[in-house]
Protein backbone atom coordinates (compact mmCIF):
# COMPACT_ATOMS: atom_id res chain seq x y z
CA UNK A 1 0.00 0.00 0.00
CA UNK A 2 1.27 3.33 -0.92
CA UNK A 3 1.36 5.85 1.79
CA UNK A 4 -1.07 9.19 1.28
CA UNK A 5 2.05 11.44 0.56
CA UNK A 6 -0.74 14.21 -0.77
CA UNK A 7 -2.21 14.36 2.08
CA UNK A 8 0.83 14.27 4.39
CA UNK A 9 2.24 17.60 2.55
CA UNK A 10 -1.41 19.22 2.59
CA UNK A 11 -1.62 18.81 6.45
CA UNK A 12 2.04 19.82 6.91
CA UNK A 13 1.14 23.09 4.94
CA UNK A 14 -1.91 23.33 6.78
CA UNK A 15 -0.59 22.97 9.93
CA UNK A 16 2.52 25.80 8.90
CA UNK A 17 0.15 28.24 8.24
CA UNK A 18 -1.89 28.01 10.77
CA UNK A 19 0.66 28.44 13.19
CA UNK A 20 2.66 31.16 11.53
CA UNK A 21 -1.05 33.52 11.13
CA UNK A 22 -2.60 32.67 14.79
CA UNK A 23 1.11 33.15 16.51
CA UNK A 24 1.22 36.94 14.58
CA UNK A 25 -2.20 37.29 15.36
CA UNK A 26 -1.71 36.76 19.23
CA UNK A 27 1.52 38.66 18.46
CA UNK A 28 -0.14 41.78 17.44
CA UNK A 29 -3.08 41.70 19.29
CA UNK A 30 -0.19 41.52 22.97
CA UNK A 31 1.55 44.67 20.78
CA UNK A 32 -1.57 46.13 20.68
CA UNK A 33 -2.62 45.65 24.40
CA UNK A 34 1.27 47.03 25.87
CA UNK A 35 1.14 50.20 23.12
CA UNK A 36 -2.73 51.50 23.71
CA UNK A 37 -2.88 51.26 20.07
CA UNK A 38 -6.43 50.29 18.88
CA UNK A 39 -6.33 46.96 16.22
CA UNK A 40 -9.64 46.29 14.86
CA UNK A 41 -10.61 42.91 16.69
CA UNK A 42 -13.18 40.36 15.86
CA UNK A 43 -14.62 37.29 17.75
CA UNK A 44 -17.18 35.11 15.62
CA UNK A 45 -17.41 37.97 12.56
CA UNK A 46 -18.26 40.46 15.42
CA UNK A 47 -16.26 43.28 15.71
CA UNK A 48 -15.00 44.14 19.33
CA UNK A 49 -14.78 48.04 19.92
CA UNK A 50 -14.45 48.48 23.50
CA UNK A 51 -12.12 46.65 25.37
CA UNK A 52 -12.98 45.18 28.91
CA UNK A 53 -12.67 42.30 31.00
CA UNK A 54 -15.13 40.28 29.23
CA UNK A 55 -14.25 41.27 25.70
CA UNK A 56 -10.76 40.02 26.46
CA UNK A 57 -11.88 37.07 27.63
CA UNK A 58 -13.84 36.16 24.26
CA UNK A 59 -10.74 37.01 22.66
CA UNK A 60 -8.77 34.55 24.77
CA UNK A 61 -11.21 31.86 24.47
CA UNK A 62 -10.40 32.39 20.65
CA UNK A 63 -7.45 32.41 20.78
CA UNK A 64 -8.07 29.08 22.91
CA UNK A 65 -9.92 27.67 20.19
CA UNK A 66 -7.21 28.20 17.45
CA UNK A 67 -4.99 26.48 19.19
CA UNK A 68 -7.47 24.04 19.87
CA UNK A 69 -7.43 23.70 15.22
CA UNK A 70 -3.83 23.81 15.39
CA UNK A 71 -3.54 21.10 17.75
CA UNK A 72 -6.07 18.71 16.15
CA UNK A 73 -4.00 19.52 12.60
CA UNK A 74 -1.22 18.39 14.45
CA UNK A 75 -2.69 15.01 15.75
CA UNK A 76 -4.22 14.57 12.44
CA UNK A 77 -0.57 14.41 11.03
CA UNK A 78 0.89 12.42 13.39
CA UNK A 79 -1.78 9.62 12.46
CA UNK A 80 -0.92 9.92 8.61
CA UNK A 81 2.72 9.72 9.76
CA UNK A 82 1.86 6.36 11.29
CA UNK A 83 0.67 4.85 8.31
CA UNK A 84 4.04 5.48 6.63
CA UNK A 85 5.34 2.67 8.73
CA UNK A 86 2.92 0.29 7.09
CA UNK A 87 2.08 -0.80 10.25
CA UNK A 88 -1.64 -0.70 11.15
CA UNK A 89 -4.04 -0.96 13.77
CA UNK A 90 -1.86 0.03 16.47
CA UNK A 91 -2.66 1.09 20.05
CA UNK A 92 -1.19 4.88 18.99
CA UNK A 93 -3.59 5.01 15.36
CA UNK A 94 -6.82 4.07 17.69
CA UNK A 95 -6.35 6.27 20.58
CA UNK A 96 -4.90 8.88 17.93
CA UNK A 97 -8.49 8.44 16.16
CA UNK A 98 -10.24 8.72 19.34
CA UNK A 99 -8.95 11.68 20.66
CA UNK A 100 -9.11 13.63 17.31
CA UNK A 101 -12.61 12.89 17.19
CA UNK A 102 -13.68 13.90 20.56
CA UNK A 103 -11.62 17.24 20.03
CA UNK A 104 -13.07 17.90 16.98
CA UNK A 105 -16.51 17.82 18.80
CA UNK A 106 -15.53 19.80 21.97
CA UNK A 107 -14.53 22.48 19.45
CA UNK A 108 -17.34 22.66 17.90
CA UNK A 109 -19.72 22.71 20.54
CA UNK A 110 -17.26 25.14 22.43
CA UNK A 111 -17.46 27.52 19.60
CA UNK A 112 -21.37 27.30 19.50
CA UNK A 113 -21.02 28.69 23.40
CA UNK A 114 -18.73 30.80 22.15
CA UNK A 115 -20.77 32.81 19.42
CA UNK A 116 -23.84 32.64 22.01
CA UNK A 117 -22.21 34.76 24.81
CA UNK A 118 -20.26 36.67 22.15
CA UNK A 119 -23.74 37.82 20.86
CA UNK A 120 -24.91 38.01 24.19
CA UNK A 121 -21.67 40.25 25.24
CA UNK A 122 -21.13 42.33 21.81
CA UNK A 123 -24.84 42.94 20.98
CA UNK A 124 -26.51 42.23 24.08
CA UNK A 125 -29.12 39.59 22.61
CA UNK A 126 -28.38 35.79 22.02
CA UNK A 127 -30.21 33.56 19.97
CA UNK A 128 -29.78 29.59 19.39
CA UNK A 129 -30.69 27.88 16.36
CA UNK A 130 -29.80 24.85 14.15
CA UNK A 131 -29.21 26.24 10.61
CA UNK A 132 -28.78 23.63 7.71
CA UNK A 133 -26.04 25.22 5.63
CA UNK A 134 -24.65 23.28 2.58
CA UNK A 135 -21.06 23.98 3.33
CA UNK A 136 -18.37 22.11 5.44
CA UNK A 137 -18.59 24.90 8.09
CA UNK A 138 -22.14 23.46 9.34
CA UNK A 139 -22.00 22.78 12.88
CA UNK A 140 -24.15 19.35 12.32
CA UNK A 141 -21.03 18.08 9.51
CA UNK A 142 -18.38 19.14 11.65
CA UNK A 143 -20.85 16.77 14.78
CA UNK A 144 -20.85 13.71 12.05
CA UNK A 145 -16.70 14.21 11.09
CA UNK A 146 -15.85 14.06 14.96
CA UNK A 147 -18.15 11.17 15.43
CA UNK A 148 -16.63 9.60 12.45
CA UNK A 149 -13.26 9.88 13.91
CA UNK A 150 -14.34 8.06 17.17
CA UNK A 151 -16.08 5.38 15.14
CA UNK A 152 -13.17 4.42 13.18
CA UNK A 153 -10.98 4.16 16.15
CA UNK A 154 -13.82 1.26 17.15
CA UNK A 155 -13.03 0.06 14.27
CA UNK A 156 -9.48 -0.02 14.58
CA UNK A 157 -9.64 -1.35 17.95
CA UNK A 158 -11.72 -3.85 16.26
CA UNK A 159 -9.48 -5.15 13.78
CA UNK A 160 -6.22 -4.78 16.28
CA UNK A 161 -8.22 -7.40 18.18
CA UNK A 162 -9.22 -9.66 15.13
CA UNK A 163 -5.29 -9.49 14.15
CA UNK A 164 -4.60 -10.39 17.31
CA UNK A 165 -6.78 -13.23 17.62
CA UNK A 166 -5.47 -14.54 14.06
CA UNK A 167 -1.89 -14.52 14.96
CA UNK A 168 -2.21 -16.31 17.85
CA UNK A 169 -3.91 -19.56 15.87
CA UNK A 170 -1.40 -19.56 13.29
Amino acid sequence: MKPPILLKTILDILFIILVLSVSATFILFLISIFTNHSMPVEVNNRAIETLNASTYTLIFISFLFSILSIYIIYLLRKLVRSFFKLKFYTRLQISLFNLIGQLIIVTAIGKVILNFFSLLILEGKAKLGIEADTSFDNLLFILAIGLFFIYMSRIFENARTIKEENELTV
